[in-house]
């Protein structure tokens, strides 16, 4: 085995295992935002909280969620659902990152560590988003202003739909590198 194939051996089972530290990780902080912080949130309001309206919400929809949480649901929004949310996009966008690097071909080159780029997107705009909803949570619903909420709801929307072309890309790396693997084992 040559220099060059083993340092390629030893980065692939590094990145193995970094995959492996933080991919249950970001499961574990999507499973309490899910079973925790969201349902105690709903307590106070049934509307979806601003992160998971894909389609956005308008300066009124934002209004109506801000009241309905009154002081209690905003405390917990605030607290320890964004605290979760300051650590899962992170963890999200790394756990892409290390699957999609881990799964390409090596013969991909310098191609391979452009893969870096495709969440970073995402994660960008998840972290702009929580900030906007964290200053539309400390102003309430009398202090917000439409263009503020037009940001966040813009925010959210990219968000989503730049982790949805992150994930269409690692669908189509793990196809792939399966079918990569069958054809190696046919032959």
């Amino acid at each position: 085995m040559n220099k060059n194939s083993t340092s390629a051996t030893e980065l692939t089972r590094n990145l193995k295992i970094a995959f492996w530290v933080v991919f249950p990780l970001m499961l574990m902080t999507l499973a309490a935002m899910h079973l925790w912080t969201m349902p105690a949130i709903r307590q106070y309001s049934l509307l979806d909280i601003f992160d998971l309206r894909t389609t956005g919400y308008s300066f009124n929809q934002a209004r109506i969620l801000l009241e309905s949480l009154g002081p209690e649901g905003t405390a917990i929004y605030m607290g320890p659902q964004q605290v979760l949310d300051i650590f899962y996009p992170a963890f999200l966008t790394v756990s892409i990152i290390l699957a999609m690097y881990i799964l390409a071909p090596v013969h991909w080159g310098y191609r391979r560590n452009l893969l870096i780029f495709v969440p970073l997107p995402a994660m960008t705009l998840d972290y702009l988003e929580n900030a906007l909803i964290h200053l539309m949570l400390k102003l309430g619903p009398e202090g917000i202003s439409e263009d503020m909420v037009a940001w966040a709801s813009k925010s959210t929307v990219l968000k989503f739909q730049f982790y949805g072309v992150a994930v269409l890309v690692f669908a189509l790396i793990l196809a792939h590198w399966a079918w990569r693997k069958r054809r190696s084992n046919e032959l």
